[in-house]
């Protein structure tokens, strides 16, 4: 949800903010970056959640959203992999280095390999916060599952991933409880065995299902970013997206760039 306030942080918070956001800036790992274990590395429900609300305010048209993420992958067989994670993300950051709301969350995923095909599960427990770990603003548990598969393009050293996904999120508020239909692409080249860079478009429908009006929300973007293998089980990199989101609260409709920088270390035994 859109998240806004006018309290002065405290010279230590602000610098806090500050140290994260220029780390994040500068370390980073692309939404449609490419994981050679699984797959695209995608999070198949994006923490992020923009209301359409036209009533809650205006929409920034950029939004700077890094974040950081952490986590061990326990590797059972060639085909299937466990992996446990915790991440901190910024809901949203607009100049001047406003942090409109933030979420810290923990999530297992299962990856199996069923022949040329990649199915993931992942079940992701999240808090947002108001400001920079502010007072609470909602709980919820997400549950998601999705299948893609990777298709070489020839001899031109490109490939192409298509992902289906659905989740859903079960929320302390109710009106945030909801269904999400996902389907994206992403384009993928390997520069050098540590670089990649990747694009493509995503469509997502949002069904909020104990909305007491009907809504539905509809997301169409189409982004690229790069991926960075600095040493093994750590990577850089970030995603520039636009996308244009509708709803049927209200009929509000905008457009806005999305600029998603993340840091990536995992541990694999």
């Amino acid at each position: 949800m859109v998240l806004t306030s006018k309290q002065s942080a405290s010279p230590l918070r602000r610098g806090t903010i500050y140290l994260i956001t220029a780390l994040s800036a500068c370390t980073a790992s692309g939404a449609l970056a490419q994981d050679s274990d699984s797959g695209s590395d995608s999070d198949y429900d994006d923490n992020y959640d923009e209301t359409l609300n036209p009533g809650l305010g205006r929409t920034p048209r950029f939004i700077f959203s890094p974040s950081v993420r952490a986590g061990v992958r326990y590797r059972v067989n060639s085909d299937f992999a466990l992996d446990f994670m915790v991440r901190h993300k910024h809901a949203g950051l607009e100049p001047p280095m406003v942090v409109r709301g933030t979420n810290a969350s923990a999530a297992v995923r299962a990856s199996i390999r069923i022949g040329e095909f990649n199915w993931r599960n992942q079940i992701d427990v999240k808090q947002t916060f108001v400001n920079f770990y502010g007072p609470k603003d909602y709980a919820a548990l997400v549950v998601s599952t999705g299948l893609s598969r990777e298709f070489a393009l020839g001899e031109s050293g490109w490939s192409f991933t298509p992902i289906a996904s659905v989740s859903f999120q079960q929320a302390n508020d109710r009106l945030l409880n909801r269904l999400k239909y996902s389907l994206e692409g992403a384009f993928g080249y390997n520069l050098t065995d540590q670089f990649s860079v990747s694009f493509g478009p995503r469509a997502e429908v949002r069904v909020y299902t104990s909305y007491p009006l009907h809504r539905v929300d509809t997301i169409f973007a189409l982004g690229g970013g790069f991926d960075y293998e600095v040493t093994k089980g750590f990577n850089i990199g970030s995603e520039l997206s636009y996308q244009f989101s509708k709803s049927s609260l209200s009929r509000a409709r905008f457009s806005q760039w999305l600029l998603e920088p993340q840091i990536k270390a995992r541990f694999t035994f």
